[in-house]
């Protein structure tokens, strides 16, 4: 599952940088569907 990866990548990303987006952000971003 190529997006739940890049998923985890996005999320240890937010984590390194202590930085939560809000889900629409997390949306925009990574083009999940609502």
């Amino acid at each position: 599952m190529k997006s739940a990866r890049r998923a985890l990548d996005l999320m240890e990303t937010f984590a390194a940088h202590d930085t939560w987006l809000t889900l629409a952000e997390l949306h925009t971003l990574t083009g999940f569907p609502r």
